[in-house]
């Protein structure tokens, strides 16, 4: 049987088999995020919010998750600040990423999240300018102004 093959993850460094479903999980005091990820389309995507209820709870709807849509491999955010300190939060993250990898049939891997939600909001404003509004460097090159829509006679 041939090797799996591999792809370079966004993140530098870290190898995942091409096809493979992720469970990405955003951990929060309060809630906890959580997105499905597919390797061979190379996507992520909203899945679930759920609340922060207590260790029991929270490994149950993962638990649910990853029977349901057959996740492969849990990404665990890891906060580091700019200059690549661990964060106070980074010890309850890393709790947690032990829980699920003593727990679960799939590994677990943190992922350093640095920059993560400032690139995300860029892209986020960047497809809506994109869809709500015209491209000013097209309108220059046409040398049109932009005309509303004319009415009928």
């Amino acid at each position: 049987q041939p090797p799996i093959p591999y792809t370079l993850s966004p993140i530098p460094y870290t190898l995942y088999p091409i096809y493979m479903k992720l469970l990405s999980i955003d951990y929060g005091a309060k809630r906890i995020g959580l997105a499905l990820g597919d390797t061979e389309a190379n996507l992520v995507w909203p899945y679930d919010v759920i609340e922060n209820k207590g260790r029991r709870y929270v490994l149950g709807k993962i638990k649910e998750i990853i029977k349901k849509e057959s996740v492969e491999k849990i990404v665990v955010g890891a906060p580091y600040t700019l200059q690549g300190q661990e964060t106070a939060f980074m010890s309850q993250i890393k709790n947690l990423a032990n829980l699920l990898e003593s727990t679960l049939s799939a590994p677990v891997v943190l992922e350093d999240e640095r920059m993560s939600s400032l690139a995300a909001d860029r892209l986020r404003a960047n497809v809506l300018l994109k869809d709500s509004r015209p491209d000013k460097r097209q309108k220059q090159r046409s040398g049109k102004k932009e005309q509303g829509p004319s009415l009928p006679k």
